[in-house]
């Protein structure tokens, strides 16, 4: 069983927090050029990832199990 993550239990609260945190202590970056912009995306991308991991706890999956039907 993989633990998942509900967005319904997220702490929206503090996510957005802790993304405010994370991009404003983010490099600054020339996004003139296509190189700049790439990593400016990475690294927003990198943040809202991890922002919504340290917020959005860890669940375990329900294991379902397929009932066979016997047709008589």
């Amino acid at each position: 069983m993989r633990p998942i993550r509900n967005p319904r239990g997220t702490n929206w609260g503090s996510l957005k927090e802790d993304l405010r945190d994370q991009l404003g202590r983010g490099p600054v970056m020339d996004m003139k050029s296509e190189a700049g912009l790439g990593l400016a995306i990475g690294w927003v991308q990198q943040a809202l990832v991890s922002a919504y991991e340290d917020n959005g706890p860890l669940k375990p999956t329900r294991l379902i199990q397929k009932v066979s039907t016997v047709s008589l």
